[in-house]
């Protein structure tokens, strides 16, 4: 598995895995489906920030990313 951070920043975790995208959007952070919105809001909001903004919980996350082959440093959000 590869870990990542929910720290991390969208943006970054996008740009080094960028299968990590789909994974993201299906979460349903539709927006960062549009470049223009990972290149902005994507370098400002972390993993965790919005999975909180968008009332997603830490086990719906690892779950998710988990199916791919990720996993995460942290044990919360």
């Amino acid at each position: 598995m590869i870990e990542i951070s929910l720290h991390d920043k969208v943006y970054g975790v996008v740009k080094t895995h960028p299968e990590t995208r789909q994974i993201i959007v299906d979460l349903g952070f539709t927006h960062m489906k549009d470049d223009a919105m990972l290149n902005t809001a994507g370098k400002i909001m972390t993993l965790s920030k919005a999975a909180k903004r968008h009332k997603i919980t830490y086990e719906t996350m690892k779950t998710a990313f988990e199916a791919q082959g990720y996993s995460f440093k942290e044990e919360t959000l």
